[in-house]
């Protein structure tokens, strides 16, 4: 199975670092922005979950798409594969059975 590390932060020296390398990547400069505001997305979810107490440092969140789809809301597992940009190799978020994210840090940044 593919494994797709998402990363919940993303300051400006790591989106100059992403920028400089975008020939490597062979992505353009629009993609690259655009992840990194993604990036930016997902480092405020990561902020409210962790002051709300549902982040812990190394923790694993394993999400799996029969289990999402027997509760009350059956999108949601297709929601959060398209809010973390997720595909399988057929290149459709439909073919992704599990989500396993592990939490390396979590804190919350003061602005």
């Amino acid at each position: 199975m593919p494994t797709k590390r998402v990363h919940f932060s993303c300051d400006e020296s790591t989106f100059d670092k992403l920028e400089s390398l975008k020939h490597l990547l062979g992505k353009k400069r629009d993609e690259i922005l655009e992840e990194a505001i993604n990036d930016r997305f997902r480092d405020e979810i990561a902020k409210l979950a962790t002051s709300e107490g549902l982040l812990k440092n190394n923790q694993i969140i394993q999400l799996n798409r029969s289990v999402c789809n027997g509760t009350n809301n059956p999108g949601m597992f297709d929601e959060i594969c398209e809010k973390l940009n997720l595909k399988g190799n057929d290149g459709k978020s439909s073919s992704i059975q599990e989500i396993k994210i592990e939490v390396k840090s979590a804190s919350v940044k003061q602005a």
